[in-house]
């Protein structure tokens, strides 16, 4: 873990000695050494936590071996131990002389399986029922990977229509209000109305006032929204990515988004012009009398 690296100053240019500790079965224990090196030293890796780059979490960081090296160090361990033990499952009882690859067993706890590229949905399903014959246990699980993802992406896409039709019933609802707010603010302002018809100005040219005062209101609106909804979502993303220490990617939600704006300006329009267009085919004298 490069946790390591930053609270020992341990890294890929230094040798390392490698200490395992053996705790045998008649309560005894035992220490094994060795002299390694690193390879890399990583920050971060996606199937286990404890790789971390924090120095907080330097104790509780582990380390990846290969295979080969593992089992190696467990025939040496064997070999040391002058009584019988026990190295991760795999039973060493009073036998006699020195071990081999072959005694001793290394038990895996997750398996990843890499398929070619371009290998059908049956493929990999006869990979998995292949897989399944060897299993004696209901605590095992074989996952499929690719499945897996195209069901999130499924849910996601689902959820996403879901939210595009949430947005355009909230986006109905705001019609009617919008449409009864200006046709109150536009009978309390009849007045006003009536006296830009009598300086000079056309009907659609003062319904064009009105458009024009509600799209300000709306384009406010989707800026300072927008603006609010990314810094909200940008900082909760650093939140989160404080303990995982995952990049950040912004993504956002293009379809909705486009949904909103289209609809949030035809409400505007909308809900401006029907109010005006009535008042905007009476007389001008009728409007200023307020009848």
């Amino acid at each position: 873990s490069d946790s390591v690296r930053l609270v020992g100053g341990i890294g890929v240019d230094s040798p390392l000695l490698v200490s395992v500790g053996v705790r045998l079965t008649g309560g005894n224990g035992t220490v094994a050494r060795w002299l390694g090196r690193a390879q890399g030293m990583l920050g971060k890796l996606a199937s286990d936590l404890t790789f971390s780059s924090y120095r907080q979490l330097a104790s509780s960081s582990s380390t990846l071996v290969s295979l080969p090296t593992y089992q190696r160090l467990l025939v040496q361990l064997s070999n040391a131990s002058s009584v019988a033990m026990e190295i991760d499952g795999a039973a060493m009882r009073g036998r006699a002389g020195a071990r081999t690859s072959d005694d001793v067993a290394i038990k895996v706890e997750k398996l990843f399986v890499r398929l070619r590229d371009g290998a059908s949905r049956r493929q990999r399903e006869e990979v998995i029922s292949s897989l399944r014959n060897f299993i004696r246990d209901d605590l095992t699980q074989v996952i499929d990977t690719d499945e897996l993802v195209v069901s999130t992406g499924t849910a996601i896409a689902a959820l996403q229509y879901f939210f595009i039709v949430v947005t355009v019933i909230a986006i109905v609802l705001c019609f009617f209000v919008l449409w009864l707010s200006f046709t109150a603010n536009i009978r309390e302002n009849a007045w006003e109305f009536g006296v830009l018809r009598s300086l000079g100005l056309s009907a659609a040219q003062v319904m064009r006032i009105y458009i024009y005062e509600s799209s300000a209101l709306i384009f406010s609106a989707l800026l300072l929204g927008t603006a609010v909804g990314v810094l909200q979502a940008l900082t909760l993303t650093l939140q989160f990515a404080l303990f995982t220490e995952l990049p950040i990617t912004l993504d956002l939600p293009y379809q909705l988004f486009a949904v909103v704006v289209v609809l949030s300006c035809l409400v505007a329009w909308a809900g401006s012009y029907w109010p005006t267009r009535k008042i905007a085919n009476k007389r001008i004298a009728t409007v200023l009398k307020g009848l």
